[in-house]
């Protein structure tokens, strides 16, 4: 292929072939899963703050959470078109590698470990929003001050450790 321009240059694009098409965001990805669960840490840590300053009520929080859940749920099932599913991941590949990780945690949430594996995802969706309101009471009868707690060690930790999970981490990896 002859540069159209006649002045071909290094960079100039015009033997590049390769895909230049905008990609979704991978939920294989750990630093994109990272991303969106810092961002659901926040939104949960504002709803917290609002509802201690009487802002929002117990049921208005319970809704948000279940959205929160749902929207969890979906997204790692393989069912929001805003992000890009891996191959044999989600749900079906996560959710066997969620049973063999957390399958306590899901059968203390669920009642029973589920055998459908969207069942599973979302399971874990809800086993993730129960670990961020432990840390959240905690350090709330610390006294620590909710504002900014996203951005917390005890944060950080439950948002690497969850994303490490969710793109699947070998176990050595997620303790670390």
């Amino acid at each position: 292929m002859t540069c159209p321009s006649r002045r071909c240059s290094p960079g100039c694009g015009c033997h590049d072939f390769s895909s230049r098409a905008a990609q979704l965001p991978s939920l294989v990805s750990i630093e994109v899963v990272g991303d969106l669960l810092f961002q659901a840490v926040r939104n949960t840590v504002r709803r917290a703050v609002s509802a201690a300053a009487g802002d929002m009520s117990p049921q208005e929080i319970d809704e948000a959470d279940n959205r929160l859940v749902d929207w969890l749920g979906t997204t790692f099932s393989g069912g929001n078109p805003h992000y890009a599913s891996g191959e044999d991941w989600n749900p079906r590949g996560l959710a066997v590698f969620l049973r063999d990780m957390i399958s306590d945690e899901l059968r203390e949430t669920a009642g029973a470990v589920p055998e459908d594996n969207e069942e599973v995802v979302f399971a874990a969706a809800a086993v993730f929003l129960a670990d961020l309101y432990r840390i959240l009471n905690d350090l709330s009868r610390a006294g620590v001050n909710m504002d900014g707690v996203e951005n917390s060690p005890q944060a950080a930790r439950l948002i690497n450790f969850w994303a490490r999970l969710l793109t699947g981490a070998p176990a050595e990896v997620l303790l670390h």
